[in-house]
């Protein structure tokens, strides 16, 4: 087994090699770690003892980590940390890793993600990229890969996070083999979502950061709001939107449903790599948090009275008033819309994503279908439904 976990360990690794590792792939992106396709981790029981009052915490490279007391400590060096949640026939394995980065910001990371794709198919019998895309910790950029893998020994389920700092690239990294005891993704998300700068000024970023994980960039309330002090002990009351939503948008930003815009389902559309974020309330813990997605050209979102909408780097608009989305590139489209009912070819050139909801509340229960694939694939959907799309588009 110790052979096995230095295996995994070295192909973490890899990941960091990045242009040193040759190969040119075009970009692709995949977001959304609340809608996994299934696998046998399914049917565990969820691990979730990250406590503060128990939680151990670590510091890596100026960077503060909290982590539940049940992970031990195996044998590290500088730059590597590996700590194990189960050990012996089956992996449970957390690592932390520093090293020099071989571009300038996480952008540029984003931009050659297939290369370090490319060098996990290599390392493994089997290997897909279940999600990824761009994701804020406090308020770090940062990229998140997810992935189901096999060897001739055991299939393990991978979560990854990388962010670049001091022109050093830092790795988060978990993975569990399928015969593990329990689900450890729960205490992951929660470990990640606990980075902070050693530094005052960094910790005072990430504690005064609107939504879950700090992860509004350019949330700041706004001006006229600020300017208005003496009206707004009655904002519980009282909403800011008009009743006319016609012309209305919302950028980056923090909303309260029923509030500052009303209840419905939204169209938000990005010129990059946009991120949104529901919660029921405005805690900013992880608990909280009803569905996150990073997307790429647009998605497609109900929210309801009370709820808490966060945006970045991108614009919502309400649903009936958007009718121009391009049905060729990826995205989600709404079918008897967007798009006719029908059968349609789809195709990817490399783990592309599909996925039939029948509503848009990005909800698990909603999914009708959803695969990773590869080349071309045959889809039906009905009125009423939304196609997903990512790294993959309609054959014209």
């Amino acid at each position: 087994m110790i052979k096995k976990l230095l295996s995994i360990s070295l192909l973490l690794l890899l990941a960091t090699a990045l242009t040193a590792c040759g190969g040119n792939r075009p970009t692709a992106e995949r977001t959304n770690t609340t809608k996994p396709t299934q696998n046998e981790s399914a049917n565990k029981t969820d691990k979730n003892d990250f406590n503060e009052a128990t939680n151990v915490e670590l510091d890596f490279y100026g960077y503060k980590y909290s982590i539940p007391a049940y992970w031990t400590e195996g044998k590290n060096r500088s730059d590597l940390k590996c700590y194990y949640a189960e050990t012996g026939d089956s992996v449970v394995m957390l690592q932390l890793n520093c090293s020099s980065s071989p571009v300038d910001s996480i952008d540029e990371f984003m931009e050659q993600i297939d290369r370090v794709l490319d060098n996990f198919r290599n390392e493994f019998d089997d290997f897909k990229a279940v999600n990824y895309g761009m994701i804020q910790l406090g308020n770090i950029d940062s990229v998140f890969l997810d992935f189901n893998a096999a060897t001739s020994d055991f299939n393990i389920t991978g979560k990854n996070v990388f962010f670049i700092t001091d022109k050093k690239l830092i790795s988060i990294s978990l993975v569990q083999s399928d015969n593990s005891k329990y689900n450890y993704f729960e205490d992951y998300d929660k470990i990640i979502h606990s980075i902070r700068g050693s530094d005052d000024e960094l910790e005072d970023s990430v504690q005064d950061a609107s939504g879950q994980d700090g992860s509004v960039q350019d949330s700041a309330e706004p001006d006229d709001l600020a300017q208005d002090d003496s009206e707004s002990d009655d904002s519980e009351q009282t909403s800011d939107y008009s009743s006319d939503t016609s012309s209305l948008s919302y950028s980056d930003g923090m909303y309260k449903i029923g509030i500052d815009m009303p209840a419905g389902e939204y169209v938000i559309k990005t010129f990059s790599h946009g991120y949104f974020e529901l919660c029921s309330d405005s805690t900013g813990t992880v608990d909280s948090i009803i569905v996150n997605d990073n997307f790429k050209t647009n998605t497609i979102i109900t929210v309801s009275d009370g709820q808490y909408l966060t945006i970045n780097r991108a614009t919502a608009y309400p649903s009936d008033q958007v009718s121009d989305l391009d049905i060729y590139d990826e995205g989600m489209f709404r079918v008897g819309i967007d798009l006719p009912a029908g059968e349609y070819k789809i195709h990817a050139n490399k783990s592309g994503y599909v996925e039939v909801s029948s509503d848009s509340s990005h909800q698990f229960r909603s999914i009708v279908m959803n695969d990773n694939f590869e080349g071309d694939k045959y889809v039906t959907v009905s009125d009423g439904q939304y196609l997903t799309l990512n790294r993959a588009a309609i054959v014209q």
